[in-house]
């Protein structure tokens, strides 16, 4: 192929991809059967070439890459000599997504978010193991946070509350009320059965009111200090 200083970096990618694939095709090697090619250029007065290929991990059919450590690339310039370039067997990124934020809010009211990265520097595989036709995991997962929030940790105290009726014959309806409400008034409901479930950062005052649906029976109100 035949590089012109004016070319763009895209146009580059696509004269040394089809120089390449046109060569593998003559060798009846073809793109994404039997290799998937990565080309990459980066740069504007000097420019940085990437070629890499996809590397498979025990491949059963026919599967071509460059072997690491012992295949060259051989790059000719006029008035210069061949030089050979080896395979690193880096990883590189195909694909660039979001980096994915968790948002989370304690059972006291508190909202963490935390961003999950990958890291530059320990990636996903064992570079120096690997090669186009094996892959070896990293011992440990390259998976980095950042916390978004001030903190990540919060504290509290939990009640598991339960209330029943002695001597109702009937069914029952319970609701659990923060305090401040009165028999009657709207409140803050916690729970709608006979149990609740209440995490405090301070003393509260919490509400149960129970309702016996049987002839002849009544409703009960208690109130219930709860202390951190």
């Amino acid at each position: 192929m035949l590089y012109s200083s004016g070319d763009t970096n895209d146009e580059l990618i696509d004269a040394i991809r089809s120089a390449i694939t046109q060569q593998l095709a003559i060798e009846d090697f073809t793109d994404l059967t039997h290799y998937e090619l990565y080309v990459s250029v980066t740069g504007s007065s000097s420019k940085t070439l990437n070629i890499g290929f996809l590397a498979k991990h025990n491949p059963v059919d026919t599967w071509i890459g460059i072997n690491k450590g012992t295949d060259l690339m051989a790059i000719e310039a006029p008035d210069t000599t061949i030089t050979g370039i080896s395979a690193t067997g880096k990883e590189y990124q195909q694909v660039t997504t979001s980096q994915p934020v968790l948002s989370n809010i304690s059972p006291y009211g508190t909202s963490f978010k935390i961003r999950f990265k990958v890291s530059t520097v320990d990636y996903f595989l064992d570079d120096a193991s690997s090669n186009f036709n094996l892959l070896v995991a990293n011992a440990s997962t390259p998976i980095l946070t950042d916390t978004l929030s001030t903190g990540l940790t919060d504290t509290g105290k939990k009640y598991t509350l339960g209330s029943s009726f002695t001597g109702c014959p009937g069914s029952s309806i319970w609701q659990w009320l923060f305090g401040g409400a009165k028999k009657g008034e709207p409140g803050i409901v916690i729970s709608r059965t006979d149990a609740a479930t209440v995490f405090i950062q301070a003393n509260t005052e919490v509400i149960c009111y129970g309702t016996c649906q049987s002839t002849g029976y009544c409703g009960q109100e208690k109130r219930i200090l709860l202390n951190i």
